[in-house]
């Protein structure tokens, strides 16, 4: 994703995550936000090689498991209620991605 945005490593890491206890390293998508900061405008500025935490969205454990966070969510995800119903193996599918896995798995 650096490379995509023609950051170095460093300074990518720096303004976009943060290192979870067990070491993988997740988007950090800032507290009160209006989404996603690796959003431009309403697109995805790493489309191409965006995660499994992003490919994933917003079919998310916490999200998922909590019938509060998924009506919550709502505000921020204008395809939660509207379009075609996910067949229930593609969102357990989902739910198993690696928030670091890139575009084409690990």
């Amino acid at each position: 994703m650096a490379a995509h945005l023609g950051l170095d490593r460093r300074t990518f890491a720096r303004r976009f995550l943060r290192r979870l206890p067990d070491g993988r390293w997740t988007i950090v998508v800032p507290e009160g936000s209006a989404g996603c900061p690796l959003l431009a405008g309403d697109l995805c500025s790493v489309e191409p090689v965006k995660p499994g935490q992003c490919r994933a969205y917003p079919f998310w454990p916490e999200l998922v498991g909590s019938p509060a966070a998924w009506r919550a969510e709502r505000a921020a995800c204008e395809g939660i209620g509207r379009g075609p119903v996910w067949p229930a193996a593609e969102v357990r599918r989902l739910l198993t991605l690696d928030p670091g896995d890139g575009p084409n798995g690990k």
